[in-house]
């Protein structure tokens, strides 16, 4: 599955750093991020900044490499990764 990333999106994007308030642009940014299943995925704790919940990464091409979740900025339980051919890697 690809994720459509919007032109204005793009511009929205940044190295995450810790912002809050409710009206900053970290908080405009993470509301931005893709839905998937009507869920937000990839998204930063407004307090901390860092990565949080279920997260996929694409390749340039579209193409799925990795899912999973995030817990506190670091990797959390188990993850799937894929080859560029889209296979599942180990299974």
């Amino acid at each position: 599955m690809k994720i459509n990333i919007t032109e204005e999106q793009k511009k929205k994007l940044f190295i995450p750093r810790k912002l809050s308030g409710e009206d900053s642009r970290w908080a405009d940014w993470n509301k931005d991020q893709p839905l998937k299943g009507g869920v937000r995925i990839n998204q930063y704790d407004i307090n901390t900044g860092k990565k949080e919940g279920y997260w996929e990464k694409y390749r340039k091409n579209g193409q799925l490499e990795a899912k999973g979740l995030y817990k506190n900025g670091l990797r959390n339980g188990i993850w799937e990764e894929y080859y560029p051919n889209g296979l599942k890697f180990g299974g």
